[in-house]
C-alpha cells in the first residue's frame, strides 16, 4: 500500500533516515531481511511444535502458502 506515493518499504526506509535516491536499493535489503526472518520463525516453528508438523504435501502447502500470505 503506498504511504505519500511510496511503495510501503521506501517508505520505512525514509523514515529511517534515508534519502529517496538511497532508500529505493535499501527497501530490497529491508523486504528480504522481512522475509528472512518471517522464513526463519516458520521453519523453527514448523519443526519444533507439534500442533504445525507437516504430516502431507496437502498440509506442507498449506502452512506454506498460510505464511506467504
Amino acid at each position: 500500500m503506498p504511504i505519500n506515493g511510496q511503495p510501503f518499504f521506501v517508505a520505512a526506509a525514509m523514515l529511517m533516515g534515508l534519502s529517496g535516491t538511497t532508500a529505493t536499493p535499501q527497501d530490497g535489503c529491508l523486504h528480504i531481511v522481512t522475509g528472512l526472518l518471517v522464513g526463519a520463525i516458520f521453519g523453527v516453528a514448523i519443526t519444533k511444535v507439534n500442533v504445525f508438523r507437516v504430516t502431507s504435501i496437502k498440509r506442507g502447502l498449506a502452512w506454506g502458502l498460510g505464511v506467504s500470505v
